[in-house]
């Protein structure tokens, strides 16, 4: 990252903060995002959405963000491990509050791939089509993000969907996570603490990157698609109603952070931006319940 992205990623999380803090200090009703699924917003709604991304990556501001998730210490402090629910959140909170401030009837939207997994033919999905996020095959050539350049790549974005033998989110998978009593802890649905992490909230959502492939499967590159953020919104969907589920169980949420691991960059209390560290509770109720509330996902 060049020392004027830097600088503007501090810029907009110190802004962030301050108007987060404000709201709950003064204790205002903030202005909420509201998170839908893509499929179910009006016309309308999913182009404002996608200008606002658009516009967002000619400011350059989409660009210097995607570079934070593949800067080498970010990505370890963000993944593998329990700080990938936490990092990831605050990755989306920060982008949309720079999205709200190009239009804020805007909010981030998510893609529900579980929907399109029970599909016999889930390549066959509208989702990889020029009226949603554009071609699933080869060089995106239509739809909103037609032709957006990769940073450091000689080629723009690049998908594959549906060739890697991987498959989208699974609702028996997911079902563990949101319902019954088999994950009720924290250390049940991180990596780090089982005996196989492909059945962690994080390692279930990898799969969906092998399947849509291309940019999305490579990690240092997968941010620049935005296709990224919809998944993204998503597993911040299910790990919030995991959150709920065990509160209701009489467990805290805000607390129950599985620690002591063998990663220190995991540690509860940090985000890390190239080398600034951040100080930050990503495990804290207000930063969701002050600025967003997600719907339940459901495509007429």
């Amino acid at each position: 990252m060049t020392e004027n992205e830097i600088n503007h990623i501090k810029s907009a999380y110190s802004e962030f903060q301050q108007n987060v803090h404000s709201t709950r200090r003064h204790k205002r009703q903030a202005n909420r995002a509201l998170r839908r699924e893509l499929r179910v917003l009006s016309d309308e709604e999913r182009q404002r959405f996608f200008v606002a991304l658009n516009k967002l990556k000619e400011n350059g501001f989409y660009d210097a963000w995607a570079k934070v998730h593949s800067s080498p210490d970010a990505f370890r402090a963000g993944h593998d491990g329990p700080n990938f629910l936490g990092f990831h959140r605050i990755y989306l909170l920060l982008l949309e509050f720079e999205l709200r401030k190009i239009d804020s009837t805007v909010s981030l939207c998510y893609w529900d791939s579980s929907m399109d997994n029970d599909m016999d033919w889930p390549q066959e999905s509208a989702m990889f089509t020029s009226q949603l996020v554009g071609n699933g095959n080869n060089l995106v050539v239509n739809g909103p993000f037609a032709n957006w350049w990769v940073e450091g790549d000689t080629l723009p974005l690049v998908r594959n969907i549906s060739i890697m033998d991987s498959a989208l989110m699974v609702k028996s998978r997911m079902k563990i996570f949101l319902e019954g009593n088999e994950a009720l802890r924290h250390r049940d649905v991180v990596n780090g603490f089982g005996d196989d992490d492909r059945y962690t909230i994080e390692g279930q959502h990898g799969n969906v990157h092998n399947w849509v492939g291309g940019t999305m499967s490579n990690p240092f590159k997968a941010a620049f698609d935005p296709v990224f953020l919809l998944h993204h919104t998503f597993i911040d969907y299910i790990w919030e109603k995991f959150r709920q589920k065990i509160r209701l169980q009489g467990v805290d949420p805000t607390t129950d952070y599985p620690w002591p691991m063998h990663n220190e960059l995991h540690r509860p209390d940090i985000i890390v931006i190239e080398n600034a560290k951040m100080s930050i509770t990503v495990s804290e109720d207000h930063w969701l319940r002050l600025l967003l509330e997600c719907r339940e996902s459901m495509v007429a």
